[in-house]
């Protein structure tokens, strides 16, 4: 099967790449799992976070493939969750630009998509 989706361990290994390359104090971690209202408490101390959710917000389309242990959805999409400003997201979305999401609705698409999340730490 081929498809154009990656999940945490292939976005990790690309940012961390990166960060050495440029000589980076931080590394990308791993925070699949993480309860929605952790990832959005880091993003407003100013640590973003990549995560995954669905294109648009739309429901997510699981296709009953596994893909190295990730069930795929056909609508799979990654975006950074920047900062939180009281019910609401602050997200760089590559398909919108920069965008607010009502934290609660995008928090459980978050769920729904499997909690799967890469932050940075020093």
């Amino acid at each position: 099967m081929s498809r154009a989706g990656r999940f945490p361990p292939a976005m990790m290994a690309a940012a961390n790449a990166y960060l050495t390359a440029q000589g980076a104090d931080m590394q990308a971690v791993d925070a699949s799992g993480s309860s929605f209202e952790e990832l959005a408490e880091l993003a407003a101390e100013g640590s973003p976070v990549l995560l995954w959710t669905t294109m648009y917000g739309d429901e997510p389309v699981f296709t009953g493939q596994s893909i190295d242990g990730y069930e795929w959805y056909r609508n799979e999409h990654c975006v950074l969750l920047y900062g939180a400003e009281g019910d609401e997201v602050l997200v760089s979305d590559p398909l919108e630009g920069l965008v607010t999401r009502d934290a609660a609705e995008f928090g459980r698409l978050y769920e729904e998509c499997g909690s799967f999340a890469v932050c940075f730490a020093v």
